[in-house]
């Protein structure tokens, strides 16, 4: 989150609030996989985390149910579409 793009105080709390979900999603993601890596928790870095699950959402996002991928196609990156 390098800088908020909302106008209105609403939107800017909305757009924190999913920063924070999101930050909390990956490092739950994170914290799950550590063990089938054999990795320990502090050396998985968030950065890392998130260039893998970007660079796997095409994986994530075509094994999606048919009902369900219809409404998350707008998070889908185009490329996958």
């Amino acid at each position: 989150m390098e800088r908020l793009t909302a106008k209105t105080p609403d939107m800017v709390r909305k757009e924190i609030w999913s920063h924070m979900l999101a930050y909390n999603v990956l490092r739950s993601v994170m914290e799950q996989a550590s063990p089938l890596l054999h990795y320990e928790r502090n050396r998985l870095s968030l950065q890392g985390g998130s260039a893998t699950l970007s660079a796997n959402s095409c994986i994530i996002s075509n094994n999606i149910e048919r009902d369900t991928a219809t409404t998350l196609r707008p998070f889908a990156p185009r490329y996958c579409l």
